[in-house]
């Protein structure tokens, strides 16, 4: 069975992410490039820890070019990542895990903390149910 490691969501004017701590795997990295590549939104990214490797990376620089990012974690390694991505995008930003509202705000989206939070949770979820299985 493939492991699950991230999760999207389509939520207003904003495309939602939930990373758990693991690097996204190769089988289910392409289908999440495609929906960013069709979908020109703002990206709200949520992680445990796992980051993208550097093949991912390198995609991630190609379809993400000037689009607003705001990823929300703790992690140093997920936060040492998004400075290398930055060099290439400097519309990504990261912020401190519990940021909901600043990080909305500057994706420019009217969507609630809250609601954010909860969708957030939802796709945490449906990851470890997943690779529960």
């Amino acid at each position: 069975m493939m492991r699950v490691t991230i999760a999207t969501k389509i939520l207003d004017d904003v495309i939602l992410v939930y990373n758990n701590e693991e690097t996204p795997t190769e089988e289910e990295w392409p289908g999440y490039i495609k929906l960013q590549s069709k979908l020109k939104l703002p990206v709200l990214v949520v992680t445990d820890g796992g980051a993208p490797n550097a093949k991912q990376r390198s995609e991630i620089n190609t379809h993400f070019v000037g689009r607003k990012v705001a990823v929300l974690t703790d992690s140093k390694v997920a936060l040492a990542v998004l400075t290398a991505l930055f060099w290439f995008n400097k519309s990504m930003k990261g912020f401190a895990a519990d940021e909901w509202e600043p990080a909305l705000r500057y994706l420019g989206t009217q969507m609630r903390p809250d609601d954010a939070q909860r969708q957030i949770e939802l796709l945490r979820t449906d990851v470890k149910l997943a690779n529960r299985a």
